[in-house]
């Protein structure tokens, strides 16, 4: 079966083995694309990519723990309860709740426990400044800090941040369980979604080399920088019950062949989206990320 597919823009992080050029071949020394602020400033540049449309895996044979071993990653229908009411303190505590136990069933762990939720826009620009999360989020509502869509390319946690994020998760040193795992569970407040739509890159086509650990507001994260073997995926049309599973980190560190992590980023596509859609359904992305600590004991 022919996947489809389309072209879009990611923004990658320059590498520094290709800075120095990356400058000089920029007007007045500035970043030739964009850049951005986390402790420093690095350079970005924006490459047009294909990228795939995996709606046909939502309702695939490979379970959710199959898709994230395989390519870090993982799409599945789920209709929620709660993801409607985020916007006050109930209702975001039982969508945590929710997406804990759907977690949990997943992948099979001994338990899961919350660290934090992101609710992001597609018309927000500037990030709303977060101070440096030492424990778990309690009593936040989301939608009172909205965020604009993660514009480039990234893994939300670095390996030796990820562990200290797990113990303050926990309450306990990340080495005491047999196995953690920091994982982001996506999903849009609206749909379908027609713009900046969230990618996903197959760990299997991600030279570690293209990693690169950079400090920020929320700790230390991974960035990706280009190669053209990436191979890049997304939901076309994602509705509110299609949700993505993202491996941020696992201390199984490759074991046994799996996926290390998932870089994801919003995929800039223009309206190629909107297509047969009516005005009504072509608003600003809006959407939710749960991040979790599953353990096993």
């Amino acid at each position: 079966m022919t996947v489809p597919t389309i072209e879009g823009e990611i923004a990658y992080i320059v590498p520094p083995s290709r800075l120095a050029e990356h400058l000089a071949r920029a007007p007045n020394g500035a970043a030739a694309a964009r850049s951005y602020r986390g402790e420093q400033e690095h350079a970005l540049e924006v490459r047009t990519v294909r990228v795939s449309d995996v709606r046909a895996d939502l309702d695939g044979p490979l379970s959710v723990a199959d898709q994230i071993k395989a390519r870090g990653w993982a799409v599945r229908r789920h209709a929620s309860a709660h993801a409607g009411r985020v916007e006050d303190v109930r209702g975001i505590e039982a969508y945590l709740a929710e997406c804990c136990d759907l977690v949990k069933a997943e992948l099979g762990c001994s338990r899961v426990y919350t660290w934090n939720s992101t609710v992001r826009r597609a018309d927000r620009r500037a990030p709303v400044p977060v101070t440096r999360q030492l424990a778990p989020e309690t009593g936040v509502v989301p939608t009172a800090r909205v965020q604009p869509p993660a514009s480039f390319a990234h893994v939300d946690q670095e390996a030796a941040w990820a562990a200290v994020v797990v113990g303050r998760a926990t309450g306990v040193d990340a080495t005491t369980f047999k196995r953690s795992m920091i994982v982001n569970l996506w999903r849009p407040l609206k749909g379908p979604v027609t713009n900046s739509p969230l990618a996903m890159l197959d760990y299997r086509t991600l030279d570690p080399s293209d990693l690169h650990a950079v400090p920020d507001a929320y700790g230390v994260g991974l960035h990706v920088s280009f190669h053209p073997a990436q191979r890049w995926a997304y939901v076309r049309q994602q509705a509110t019950d299609e949700v993505v599973f993202l491996k941020c980190y696992d201390s199984a560190q490759g074991a046994n062949g799996d996926a290390l992590v998932a870089a994801h980023v919003a995929l800039e596509i223009g309206e190629q989206d909107m297509a047969g859609l009516k005005i009504g359904h072509m608003g600003p992305r809006e959407s939710v990320e749960v991040r979790m600590i599953a353990v096993w004991q």
